[in-house]
């Protein structure tokens, strides 16, 4: 083998470890376009609506049950929300509380320093410790942990944000929702925006 083709070689696999070693959340990247997310998944993606996909992304976690993404014609993929199974639980939401602490605690390894927000709205009626579930239910109980660059957080170029959020689907139910936009995802909106008062 000669000096050249070994060279080629060694450059080829570095490539191919850095590409896998930055891979974005679930194997997908940010500015992926659909053709591209289609070779990587399992499944084709499922059109929900508008730019909604439901999809199988090659790195799974066993939380969740599904995913979604949000697929735009220029700006290619710029948000992706996993979602859990739906968790049972008390009144109390200790399943909920759990769950949500520790995928809180995952992702703090890769991104650091996020803001917890933890509280019931002011005169709510759901203010007993059982009663935290049904707080969730009626959006009147807040359970959520976010990572941004204004928090410290140590996000890479193309993801903006990234959420963990509870919610409740009744007294004894509740699941999880994982979120990451990308830094696109605000002129994607402001373009759909204009694109929609432009019919007036």
């Amino acid at each position: 083998m000669s000096y050249k083709t070994f060279f080629w070689i060694v450059l080829f696999a570095l490539q191919t470890s850095i590409s896998s070693v930055f891979c974005g959340p679930f194997g997908l990247d940010m500015g992926m376009s659909l053709n591209q997310i289609k070779q990587k998944t399992e499944k084709t993606p499922e059109l929900i609506k508008d730019d909604i996909y439901r999809v199988d992304p090659p790195n799974k976690n066993n939380l969740f049950a599904s995913y979604l993404v949000k697929v735009d014609t220029r700006h290619g993929l710029y948000y992706i929300n996993a979602i859990t199974s739906d968790i049972n639980t008390t009144g109390y939401g200790f399943e909920v509380k759990n769950t949500f602490d520790s995928l809180v605690a995952s992702i703090e390894k890769s991104y650091g320093k996020y803001k917890k927000y933890d509280f019931l709205q002011s005169k709510s009626i759901w203010n007993e410790p059982n009663d935290f579930m049904m707080g969730l239910v009626k959006n009147e109980r807040h359970l959520a942990a976010f990572w941004e660059q204004e928090e410290g957080s140590a996000l890479p170029n193309n993801i903006s944000s990234i959420a963990v959020i509870a919610h409740g689907l009744s007294s004894s139910k509740g699941y999880i929702v994982l979120q990451y936009s990308s830094p696109n995802e605000e002129t994607i909106n402001a373009e759909k925006k204009a694109k929609q008062d432009s019919v007036f």
